[in-house]
């Protein structure tokens, strides 16, 4: 049993749950904070999974209860597959954290969190922190919880036979939009979705797994592997015009239970991997041509390459099936680049919300 005010590692260590101090060995990898009707909520049960791709039965990394100001840690040490998963992932870990409060159905939230690539995965740290990153000591906005009635189900420490576990209930491989080319009248554009490129992608829950769908967060697919997909198009196929791009990925439904009476089964939709592949999707044109006030010129033989800042979310980018529709969005960075090659004469770049140095969508004239 965990103690009150705790969360523990999955084998009973338990940690203190009051913040840490500020050192590389000490600072937590998953921090949480639930509130009930604008008030911290205390003595709340957690439980942590990692996700990814999901062999039988899963149960949780951590679990615990809030203290006193609805704040619970968990200090991670992974397991060598565990540092194989991140390292897969370009140093990447997804974790859902269920919250439960009166209600039979818990509240959930997922995310990631980097935890840097680790060499000798056959040994397993500690503690890793973010390589040349600045570790956070508290999960940003998505991570915390707003309970819909304010009181834990039940005991503040739960018992080891009381918690939730999940396994596949459904696998899919689906087209995702990656991003969008626009290309002018007389140029070349390429898009590029490479090596490290990232992607991240709604995590869907629902009650019943075939309807109903909402968010309860992202989590971000990476491509560590040495493979990278792109699309070049010349004014004689694209005039004036743009299309979003796809790339597939693999996705999977698992099923969340509970043997004990009084817990609410509940169902995720979440990306796995990144598969490969691009094709042209939707015909999304309506702002090519019409040069706004972020609108720059690149001169005739002139060159333009986007790499760097985050690109535009898709609400409806992909629908892996099982009735639930996903966002996604890929940031600009080295490895996913739009680029442009003017040939006859100045052509216009602009964008959608800023200049094309930093705008989410960059449209050509």
């Amino acid at each position: 049993m965990v103690a009150a005010g705790a969360l523990a590692l999955w084998g009973g260590a338990a940690f203190a749950a009051s913040p840490p101090p500020p050192s590389a060995s000490a600072l937590p990898l998953v921090a949480i904070k639930a509130t009930a009707k604008g008030q911290a909520l205390a003595d709340a049960p957690v439980e942590v999974f990692l996700l990814g791709p999901v062999r039988g039965t899963q149960s949780p990394v951590g679990y615990g209860t809030t203290n006193a100001q609805g704040q619970a840690f968990l200090r991670f040490v992974p397991t060598p597959g565990e540092l194989s998963q991140a390292n897969s992932n370009n140093g990447n870990l997804s974790f859902s954290v269920i919250v439960l409060d009166k209600g039979t159905t818990p509240d959930v939230v997922s995310f990631t969190r980097h935890i840097g690539s680790v060499a000798g995965a056959g040994i397993a740290p500690a503690f890793v922190l973010a390589q040349g990153g600045t570790p956070h000591p508290w999960s940003q906005g998505s991570s915390t919880f707003a309970s819909r009635d304010g009181e834990p189900i039940l005991s503040a420490s739960p018992q080891e036979t009381c918690i939730y576990r999940y396994e596949v209930d459904g696998t899919s491989a689906s087209y995702t939009t990656v991003g969008e080319l626009h290309n002018a009248r007389d140029s070349t554009a390429t898009f590029t979705y490479g090596q490290n490129s990232d992607s991240s992608i709604e995590v869907g829950y629902s009650v019943t797994g075939d309807s109903n769908w909402s968010s309860d967060g992202n989590i971000t697919i990476s491509n560590s592997q040495s493979a990278s997909v792109g699309l070049t198009r010349n004014s004689s196929q694209w005039y004036d015009a743009g299309y979003q791009l796809k790339s597939e990925f693999s996705y999977e439904r698992l099923y969340y239970y509970n043997v004990c009476v009084g817990y609410s089964p509940y169902y995720q939709a979440e990306a796995t991997q990144w598969d490969g592949g691009i094709l042209v999707g939707n015909n999304v044109s309506g702002n090519d041509g019409k040069p706004n006030q972020y609108v720059t010129q690149v001169a005739a033989g002139g060159k333009f390459t986007r790499s760097s800042n985050a690109a535009w979310r898709y609400s409806g980018a992909v629908s892996p099936g099982w009735g639930v529709t996903l966002s996604a969005q890929s940031g600009f960075s080295t490895y996913v680049t739009e680029h442009w090659l003017m040939s006859g004469f100045t052509q216009d770049l602009y964008g959608n919300n800023n200049f094309p140095t930093q705008s989410q969508i960059i449209y050509a004239y």
